[in-house]
């Protein structure tokens, strides 16, 4: 398929793969390549990444959505599932100190 033919990406059918390009955020080569390999009906989707995670009976549809909503870093989070520690991520170590 040339640059300038309609090509359809996840479903939708752009009039050039540049005009793809531009409105998915992809490069036109990750285009051609996912052409050539037939998958255009996912390239660029990373919604099959996101696993939800349940931290103190709260469950986030993703790691990154957990991390915000728990006022972390994403990396917090990730070293605290590695470490085993995940329900304690987000809770202060130390009460906050009242200087009444």
């Amino acid at each position: 398929m040339g640059i300038n033919k309609p090509i359809t990406v996840r479903g939708v059918t752009y009039p050039s793969r540049t005009a793809a390009a531009d409105a998915t955020g992809l490069q036109a080569k990750t285009l051609r390549l996912a052409e050539r390999e037939g998958r255009l009906d996912t390239t660029g989707d990373r919604s099959h990444l996101c696993k939800p995670i349940t931290v103190r009976g709260v469950t986030y549809p993703s790691r990154e959505q957990a991390a915000k909503a728990l006022h972390v870093a994403k990396a917090t989070l990730l070293n605290a599932i590695a470490k085993g520690t995940l329900e304690n991520v987000g809770k202060r170590s130390k009460p906050k100190r009242d200087d009444n």
